[in-house]
């Protein structure tokens, strides 16, 4: 039932941040636009009017361009015979623009009076000898080298771009612009995200083994929430070290180590957010006899629901629910393991 409620959950969410749309020149309607993925954000744009609540949904037919409030800039353009929102990163003497569709990631550029072109950029796998290598293109080297031969003091920066990206074309536009530009700035439209971030939590809870009756164990854990905020502002790798203590007595001790591996995903808005997640849960069993429920390390599929209500600005109190299955990875698993229900405190960065 988790797993369904998830799969239909996720699609439905919408997370609209203070925006503008730019119907054509001078005729800006101000409102909420709603933040999804960069593929779907270059195809369309779902916005919601201040005035009266009302939801539209534009094509880059319909508009000129959009924006999210000191944030990303969508523009529209026509790429291979057909309109698309480009995401505008940074407008001066050198203007670079984004896109993510169904062929991959695709960075663009031109000048003041140019039209708009793509930078190549291509990676093969290539046999010589019996062995394998990757051969990467630099015909956007040389591309870049001919548009901006008026600036021969970037060549070397030029020469070291290896693959295009974000960082590096922002950067080239900007040295760019300072060179061949007195007085006036170039305006860099994407914001500055930070390549990872990872949030602590700190979880006490029980967890129930179904094996060889009802087994229940106290549990200990820190996890770690690695946030990669330029591939998804709502998706998270959660991994960890929780600590279960199986039998404490004066005869022995024994005890189990579960380290989790999941892909997470945090509803980024609101004072109590939804969280999910689908992975794996690696099991280690350490004890001074062998007569436990299980004698070496095993894994177990999991899906997990929760909470995280905001105490303060960065601090959150968490709940969370986890069901455990003996199968291996599968869309629909069966037999379950053991289901796990803990409480936190998680610190965002």
């Amino acid at each position: 039932m988790i797993f369904i409620f998830t799969i239909t959950f996720l699609p439905a969410q919408t997370d609209f941040r203070p925006g503008y749309v730019i119907k054509a020149i001078g005729d800006t309607l101000w409102g909420s636009v709603d933040y999804r993925g960069s593929e779907l954000m270059g195809k369309i744009c779902t916005f919601r009017n201040e005035k009266d609540g009302t939801v539209s949904i534009f094509t880059p037919n319909q508009i000129v361009a959009y924006r999210f409030k000191d944030g990303k800039y969508y523009v529209s353009e026509t790429i291979n015979g057909k309109k698309v929102f480009l995401e505008y990163l940074i407008n001066g003497r050198l203007n670079i623009y984004y896109l993510n569709n169904d062929s991959g990631e695709h960075f663009f550029f031109n000048k003041v009076g140019m039209p708009i072109e793509e930078l190549p950029y291509e990676e093969e796998i290539i046999e010589k000898d019996g062995l394998h290598y990757l051969n990467t293109s630099t015909k956007h080297i040389r591309m870049l080298t001919y548009y901006l031969q008026d600036a021969p003091e970037i060549q070397d920066e030029i020469n070291n771009l290896q693959q295009p990206d974000y960082e590096n074309l922002i950067a080239l536009a900007k040295s760019y612009h300072n060179a061949v530009c007195n007085g006036d700035k170039c305006i860099i439209y994407e914001k500055k995200l930070p390549a990872f971030k990872i949030n602590p939590e700190i979880v006490v809870g029980v967890n129930s083994f179904f094996q060889n009756g009802f087994n229940s164990v106290v549990q200990l854990g820190v996890l770690g929430h690695i946030w990669m905020p330029r591939t998804s502002e709502k998706l998270y790798l959660k991994i960890g070290f929780s600590y279960l203590p199986l039998i404490d007595n004066a005869d022995y001790k024994a005890y189990l180590i579960k380290l989790p591996v999941q892909l997470e995903y945090l509803y980024p808005k609101g004072k109590i957010r939804p969280r999910f997640a689908l992975g794996v849960n690696f099991y280690t069993v350490s004890s001074e006899t062998e007569n436990l429920w299980y004698s070496e390390p095993f894994y177990t599929t999991v899906i997990s629901a929760g909470t995280e209500v905001q105490l303060s600005k960065s601090l959150y109190l968490t709940t969370n629910c986890e069901l455990d299955f003996y199968d291996k990875i599968s869309i629909i698993p069966r037999k379950v393991a053991s289901l796990s229900l803990s409480v936190g405190v998680n610190y965002h960065l």
